[in-house]
């Protein structure tokens, strides 16, 4: 089948994904090449890229984002493992490989090395 114009514009699908450490799930949207680049190819630090990723994807059921632009620094905050995670699917969803995600949010998984919390 050849696509159209439209075909090609229209509104992307949103993906749900559970995020455990916050007790439910999201909706993604897919991001434009722009978007992607922007965020991807800045020399930061991975919380910052992470947060920026999450903050450009998390929308609502009508396809609205969830946080603006001013929201990195407080996304930059919350735990790391919800952060990390979910940037990486975000990544993965987008097309990004392994070597990609690992280079610039790190490892694909957090070390689980059975140290106790304080509290």
């Amino acid at each position: 089948m050849t696509l159209s114009r439209d075909d090609i514009l229209k509104r992307p699908d949103l993906v749900s994904v559970d995020v455990p450490e916050w007790g439910g799930e999201v909706l993604l949207r897919p991001l434009s090449a722009k978007a992607s680049m922007a965020i991807i190819g800045d020399d930061q630090p991975q919380s910052a890229v992470a947060a920026k990723l999450i903050v450009a994807s998390l929308v609502d059921a009508s396809g609205e984002r969830l946080f603006s632009d001013d929201d990195v620094t407080i996304v930059e905050d919350l735990a790391a493992k919800a952060v990390l995670g979910l940037s990486r699917e975000i990544m993965r969803l987008n097309g990004f490989g392994r070597d990609d995600i690992e280079r610039t949010v790190g490892e694909s998984e957090p070390s689980q090395d059975g140290g106790s919390s304080t509290a």
